[in-house]
């Protein structure tokens, strides 16, 4: 059986983690996937972190959980520390986990930093870019990380 709302909808869960609201235009509810899709519009807000895209995948472990957060096109994150943009990525709600994907840019208020992934932690606050291995073998620029640092 497949659900499909076409109107601006609400979504709360409250876990061990996180409350956790959900807004979206379009939810689409399969009732034995354990899977619920969100898009156009879509707005996580879980305290004083948001996660918005154009499309996201909620994806429930056995016990109903939320497993993992899929987000794709247009993301942006906003958390106290930094605020980022990417293509792609996901939210593990058990480990604290934020990994983003392609075009990824961070900026911290002080600094602006830019690569092809990017995981932060948001238990113990801390974030790193992964870039390319055998990075002397990459053409010009291409998937390197980039950071801009101001004295301010």
């Amino acid at each position: 059986m497949v659900i499909i709302l076409f109107y601006k909808i609400e979504f709360s869960y409250a876990s061990d983690f996180h409350n956790i609201h959900i807004k979206s235009e379009i939810i689409d509810i399969k009732r034995n996937s354990q899977n619920i899709t969100f898009q156009d519009n879509v707005i996580i807000e879980s305290g004083d972190d948001s996660l918005l895209a154009d499309k996201m995948n909620i994806i429930y472990d056995v016990n109903k959980n939320i497993d993992k957060i899929k987000a794709y096109g247009n993301i942006k994150i906003f958390t106290n520390n930094f605020n980022a943009t990417a293509k792609k990525g996901y939210y593990d709600p058990k480990k604290d986990l934020f990994i983003l994907k392609e075009n990824v840019i961070v900026n911290d208020g002080l600094s602006i930093a830019s690569g092809d992934e990017f995981m932060y932690d948001l238990r113990n606050q801390k974030g790193i870019f992964i870039g390319q291995r055998n990075e002397s073998k990459i053409k010009k620029d291409h998937n390197r990380v980039k950071v801009i640092i101001s004295n301010e």
